[in-house]
This record gives structure tokens, sequence and C-alpha cells, in this order.
């Protein structure tokens, strides 16, 4: 039974339904712009995306297998690449390529990372505004990198390192 009141109440329907998804739209980029890079990149990683990171003219495509704070690994192939999300960087994101991960959260800062190859006097490539620079990470002190080189030695801003890269670390052996 059809009433002379339901062309109103199909009006009124699509116009709730209509803001409605304006609502959820709005919420969504309030979300998104609340958000920060780490957050925005872990969600990349969960979904699985490949990223290219820019800096200083070199640019390095993988899969973040770590995003926290302001830090993000990122394993490139044969290379892997400690991304300081402060630092003078561009990322691109690419389609999505495979399932995402939770990646692993061991190291909480780029600090921290740093300190790592402190103590590990791997060769590593700094990537920054001011170019790259290769040599072993020497010292981490309060706002600057020590950096030994061939030639010469480095002391980098922390805040002029936007990309750390070192060969991947074997994988451990299972047997």
């Amino acid at each position: 039974m059809t009433s002379e009141f339901d062309p109103i109440r199909s009006l009124i329907s699509q116009e709730l339904r209509a803001d409605s998804e304006d609502l959820e739209g709005l919420t969504q980029t309030a979300r998104l712009r609340s958000q920060s890079l780490a957050e925005a990149l872990a969600e990349t990683m969960a979904a699985g995306n490949a990223v290219t990171v820019s800096c200083g003219g070199t640019e390095v495509t993988g899969m973040f297998s770590m995003v926290v704070n302001d830090l993000a690994v990122l394993d490139a192939g044969s290379t892997e690449a400690s991304i300081h999300l402060r630092g003078p960087i561009a990322i691109s994101i690419a389609e999505r390529t495979r399932g995402g991960t939770g990646g692993s959260q061991a190291v909480r800062s780029f600090v921290a990372r740093l300190r790592e190859f402190e103590l590990t006097s791997e060769p590593t490539d700094l990537i920054g505004s001011f170019g790259a620079v290769s040599g072993s990470v020497e010292i981490v002190a309060d706002g600057y990198v020590r950096v030994r080189g061939d030639t010469k030695t480095w002391l980098l801003l922390l805040t002029e390192i936007g990309i750390v890269l070192r060969p991947t670390p074997p994988s451990p052996s299972l047997g």
C-alpha cells in the first residue's frame, strides 16, 4: 500500500544517505590529517605497498620491514636502508604488490639505529641534503654523527641525514 508521503520519505532517505557518505569522507580526511608520517608508513607497510624513498639525488625502492617513531627500515634487495623520517626525504608509494607485515620494532628511533651501526663499524652510505658520504659511523653524538671515511672524517647534522644504506645482513642459519 502506497502513501502520499512515500515520495517524500524516499527523498529524505536519499538525502540522509548522501549526508552520511559526506560525513564518512570528512571523518576519513580528519583521521588522515591527524596521522603522523610513521603512522601513514605503518599502514603502507601493513598493506604491502612498495615505496621509493628519495634523498639527495639517491632513490631506494623496496618494502618497509619496520616503522617506528622517526625510523623506517626499507628492505631493498641486497641493501637495507634506514630512513630518518625527520630528514630531507620524499616518499612515493607504489600500488600494492603483496601482503603486508606488522614489521619489527626492536629499535625505537633513528638515533638508536645509528648507534647500532656505531657498534658494528660496518661500512655505510649516509645520504642527505649534503649528498652522499661513505664510511663507518664512529660516534653518534647530540645532534650530529661522526663518520670515518677512507680519507676524511665527516661531522653530519642528524637533521640533514635522510637515508643510511648498508648491505643487507645475512639471515641467521637454522641448522
